[in-house]
């Protein structure tokens, strides 16, 4: 009996220990540097697989917009969005404009000269 009760606690130490060494495998770090090669890749990846799809920005702030609308002022583009006709969104104090439709205002206005 003390013979079979050594080889079971012997088994059992034996699972213990293997059991810790596959638990300290699983465990690793996973650095910032890490994340920022991964995401690397990953985009490289989906690039690769989708060579004609472009990630083009859909809101510009003030700058693009103007640009956009021929380089109109500063003070052109605050009167315009006074009287409603830029829609626009405000996030903390930055202004956004959806791309799109500046892209519309300006070939409205190049339809209307």
């Amino acid at each position: 009996m003390i013979f079979f009760n050594s080889i079971k606690q012997k088994q059992f130490d034996d699972d213990v220990k293997s059991h810790q060494k596959t638990q300290a495998m699983a465990i690793s770090v996973i650095t910032q540097e890490d994340l920022k090669q991964f995401k690397i890749e990953l985009l490289s990846e989906i690039r690769d697989i989708f060579p004609h799809f472009q990630l083009e920005k859909r809101f510009v702030r003030t700058r693009e917009a103007r640009k956009i609308l021929d380089g109109i002022s500063v003070g052109k583009l605050q009167l315009m969005r006074d009287k409603g006709e830029v829609p626009f969104t405000k996030i903390g104090g930055t202004i956004f404009y959806d791309k799109v439709q500046l892209e519309k205002i300006l070939s409205n206005k190049s339809l209307s000269k």
